[in-house]
């Protein structure tokens, strides 16, 4: 019996969509991503904090946007041909993330997925739920919920 829970955990595994803030490479849960836009026309929104960019029009939904770069305290870059809108859907709500690009969709074995608390001690980054060791190099695995605590003083 226990070799049929080994092999069941095993074989567990998550998919994510990969994507590049300046020079490191995050992801977020499939399960919590609706669609990739590219840039449109985002209208601003008065007294909104620093890292709510404003609110575009897809496919007739009004959907917020921030900017994970202010909200991670990465700083400012300029869009580019290849800045994208995630549409993420998290306890009822839809919220575009902007991101520099979208790198890729994968799939990675729970085993491989490291718990961001045993990294990060003394919540030194409470945005990262857990690290993926790649071949290309390390995927921050961003906890959405933290994320878009928009009630935060960040």
């Amino acid at each position: 019996m226990a070799s049929i829970n080994e092999e069941k955990s095993e074989s567990m595994s998550r998919q994510f969509v990969s994507f590049g803030l300046g020079d490191n490479v995050y992801g977020l849960d499939i399960l919590m991503t609706e669609s990739i836009e590219r840039m449109s026309n985002i209208t601003r929104v008065p007294k909104a904090s620093k890292y709510v960019l404003g609110v575009i029009n897809v496919r007739g939904d009004i959907i917020p946007v921030i900017s994970l770069r202010n909200r991670l305290g990465i700083g400012e870059a300029k869009y580019s041909e290849d800045s994208r809108i995630i549409i993420t859907s998290f306890d009822g709500f839809r919220v575009g993330v902007l991101v520099d690009r979208v790198i890729n969709v994968f799939t990675a074995p729970e085993r491989d997925i490291q718990s961001g608390e045993a990294i990060f001690q003394n919540g030194l980054n409470e945005h990262v739920s857990g690290i993926i060791n790649q071949e290309s190099g390390h995927v921050l695995i961003l906890d959405l919920a933290r994320v878009l605590d928009l009630g935060g003083s960040a």
